[in-house]
């Protein structure tokens, strides 16, 4: 969780001679105290804004010859905190949202018609299912003879290189739109019992497209943070020299991915593990999510962390010796899921030449798909004997 800089009150930092209460800490320890209201009422309200207006195109896109990206980054909020009841109960609030909308033109490679009408007939079924009838202008092309592909003319114009504008960070952050929100509420029973209530939310939704980005759109995947977080805080001093201090808390996280969930069954096609186009650092993408790498993907991803936790420490001071005891109680439950080739993934090469050359003869070189684990394993036949083995 990112507390707003308006409700931090003070922030500790440790990098080495912990307390013995944080343990075998191996990094840096940050202890951050939020605001309390006072007797007093204060406020203040603010915004900061950012504009690629102001800023020069990338070395790399001027190498490519790509125009600068775009971004705008707005930030705003406002904090108050005062009285209640004087002397007695307080509160102070803090909220911020983050408007970011930020885009740069990306290139990547993709058959061309020409390509497809002399490809084998379930090639063509699989462009024209999941293809979302895209009609795209391309750049530059590459002939099949370029490209090393037989079974066609070499002439052909078979792949070509077209930009796509893709909601990425340009330099104002990933496109977004976040609130973060801290809330506080203290409450002095007595002189010596002091007791607040925190609740902390901060809550990111990023654009589609901003997790993974395709020149077929509609298989754009988009990404979130979602924290909340509640703390019950207790202080009671016995005496000069005897103090306690309890602490309840509950904290969930989850960060999905999201995405259009009615294109959930459709198989990933990708030509090679990494392909690109030849002399290029362009990729070669097809239909389906994560179209580089066999390896990536799996939707639906996420799902909720929960932690619940405990304090209670005792403090006594006698003279010039001070001696703090107590115990934590820390229950973390992890319900992340991850669809591993939830969508099945056609890989048609091992390598660029084979995998472009297998396009157009319709065959694969690898195919890799969940299985449901109910029941009976999916089967195969032997090509040569007929046997039936499960696999």
């Amino acid at each position: 969780f990112s507390p707003s800089i308006d409700s931090i009150q003070e922030f500790r930092v440790q990098t080495s001679n912990y307390e013995p209460q944080y343990g075998r800490a191996s990094g840096g320890i940050v202890n951050v105290a939020t605001k309390s209201g006072t007797n007093s009422f204060h406020g203040v309200l603010w915004e900061f804004n950012r504009l690629s207006n102001y800023t020069s195109n990338t070395v790399l896109n001027a190498q490519q010859g790509l125009p600068k990206g775009a971004y705008t980054r707005n930030q705003f909020g406002l904090a108050v905190g005062g009285p209640v009841l004087k002397d007695k109960l307080f509160f102070f609030g803090s909220s911020e949202w983050t408007r970011v909308r930020s885009s740069a033109v990306s290139v990547a490679g993709v058959p061309t018609p020409q390509f497809l009408a002399l490809s084998a007939a379930n090639t063509q079924a699989f462009f024209s299912a999941y293809g979302g009838g895209k009609n795209f202008t391309f750049t530059n092309t590459y002939t099949a003879g370029q490209l090393g592909i037989t079974g066609v003319p070499a002439s052909t114009p078979a792949f070509g290189s077209v930009a796509f504008t893709a909601p990425v960070n340009t330099g104002g952050s990933v496109p977004q739109n976040t609130y973060n929100v801290v809330g506080r509420v203290d409450y002095n029973l007595s002189d010596r019992t002091l007791v607040f209530f925190r609740y902390a939310n901060y809550h990111e939704i990023d654009e589609s497209g901003s997790a993974f980005a395709s020149p077929y759109n509609q298989y754009n995947v988009a990404s979130a943070a979602l924290s909340t977080a509640y703390l019950l805080s207790a202080t009671h001093i016995f005496s000069s020299s005897l103090s306690e201090s309890t602490k309840l808390s509950f904290s969930r996280f989850n960060a999905p991915l999201t995405y259009n969930t009615s294109l959930q069954n459709v198989p990933t096609l990708i030509v090679s593990t990494n392909a690109q186009l030849p002399t290029t650092s362009t990729f070669i993408q097809l239909p389906g999510f994560y179209d580089f790498n066999p390896a990536n993907g799996g939707l639906p991803f996420g799902g909720p962390q929960n932690t619940i936790q405990i304090n209670q420490d005792l403090m006594a001071q006698k003279g010039k010796h001070t001696m703090q005891v107590g115990g934590q109680i820390l229950y973390m439950q992890a319900n992340n899921a991850y669809g591993a080739y939830a969508q099945a993934s056609e890989q048609v090469g091992v390598n660029r030449t084979v995998g472009l050359n297998n396009l157009v003869t319709g065959n694969l070189f690898q195919f890799q798909a969940a299985v449901d684990p109910k029941g009976a394993l999916t089967c195969v036949r032997n090509p040569y004997t007929g046997a039936l083995t499960q696999t």
